[in-house]
């Protein structure tokens, strides 16, 4: 029998090649199976299949220079060709797997720093699974968070919803944006254009409306709604209730159940209002000076000694007329209370050529009326009174 002699180098070379996955060509270095790799895995279906068995393994693109993570590129005329991370979650297992159900994390995108001695997560873009998945429904919701200074806990931030509301600071919102909280633009620009609309009506009354909402100072109960993040300091506004019942179309309500104002739409009422209220007073111009201040004049001298005046006034329910007429001048002498336009709304028979009565104004709308003594059928005494409530 001869004696074979194998050097080392040429048994390590056969138990290599045996073993071998990888073929060189130049200066390539590719798997010889199928050209897929993989790690964790002898079967790899994709071009770079990374199996890990435990919950936290990861696969680490490590590089000491600031100026480069993981770079991406794609070279293609084709529109759709473009670099892409797909992060795929299910149930079950990767063998068999199983549908996912509502409230489930699909992927994230992280931020961590390293501080303390170890690598802190600090800030997040999430994908959650939305609510009722199935066969024909693929619902999901993106979720942001940071961290705030003195803390160590991740917030929420900003959520998109499954309908395409965009909440920040509200995890539900009601709206297109739903801002929790104080927002500042240089403007806000709306779509009004005469095109886009339909069923087409100018506001009417809106002085009279106006009537029936008040303005108020308050402050949010922001210690009993915590969760809604109001604000502290002092406000003016409205109550949506009381818009509500004269301008329901200005309110709205969201996924709580609270009420909302759409004040920027107050201003069409405004603008009318005040249309109204300068047609009235030309009116009350036209009724005060060229009627009743002719009047006067025309017998200022005869009635040059009659007094009328009214208290208090403002008026809330009631105001007392004061007068006084000479008896040698007076066969009847009567006061009249008129709206801004002249129409009579009150009227007093004085038995009295000197003393006072009573007026109730609680029936009286708030605003501005006038008033006037006539004595022998003219009018020879005006004044202004105002009913507020």
């Amino acid at each position: 029998m001869k004696k074979i002699t194998l050097s080392f180098s040429c048994v390590l070379f056969a138990t290599l090649s045996a073993f071998a996955q990888w073929t060189t060509s130049g200066s390539n270095i590719y798997n010889s199976n199928a050209g897929n790799v993989g790690i964790g895995t002898s079967s790899p279906a994709v071009k770079l299949e990374v199996n890990g068995g435990g919950s936290t393994d990861v696969v680490n693109v490590l590089n000491e220079s600031n100026s480069l993570g993981l770079n991406a590129l794609v070279s293609s005329s084709t529109d759709f060709h473009a670099p892409a991370f797909i992060g795929k979650r299910s149930r079950g297992t990767l063998a068999s797997p199983s549908d996912v159900s509502s409230g489930d994390r699909v992927t994230g995108f992280y931020g961590t720093m390293y501080l303390n001695g170890a690598f802190r997560t600090s800030a997040a873009i999430q994908v959650y699974v939305g609510a009722s998945p199935g066969s024909t429904s693929y619902p999901s919701n993106i979720r942001f968070e940071t961290t705030a200074s003195s803390s160590t806990t991740r917030t929420e931030r900003m959520r998109i919803t499954e309908a395409g509301d965009v909440g920040i600071g509200y995890s539900t919102p009601s709206y297109k944006l739903d801002v929790n909280g104080s927002a500042r633009a240089v403007s806000f620009i709306t779509s009004s254009d005469e095109r886009l609309k339909t069923n087409i009506h100018k506001v009417e009354n809106a002085l009279d409306k106006l009537q029936n909402i008040s303005g108020f100072s308050y402050n949010f109960d922001y210690l009993k709604f915590r969760d809604r993040q109001l604000p502290k300091d002092k406000r003016l506004g409205f109550i949506a209730q009381d818009i509500k019942k004269t301008f329901p179309e200005l309110v709205s309500t969201d996924a709580d159940g609270y009420l909302a104002v759409d004040y920027l739409s107050m201003v069409p009422v405004l603008v009318e209002a005040i249309k109204e209220l300068k047609t009235e007073m030309d009116q009350v111009k036209e009724f005060y000076v060229t009627k009743l201040t002719e009047k006067e004049e025309e017998n200022g001298v005869q009635f040059k000694n009659i007094k009328l005046a009214n208290n208090p006034n403002p008026a809330s329910s009631k105001s007392v007329f004061s007068y006084s007429v000479p008896d040698d001048l007076v066969g009847t002498a009567t006061i009249m209370v008129y709206t801004f336009n002249g129409t009579p709304v009150k009227q007093v028979a004085l038995e009295k050529r000197n003393g006072s009565v009573e007026i109730t104004t609680d029936d009286l709308k708030n605003g501005v009326y006038l008033y006037s003594l006539i004595v022998n059928g003219k009018g020879v005494k005006t004044g202004r009174m105002i009913v507020t409530k």
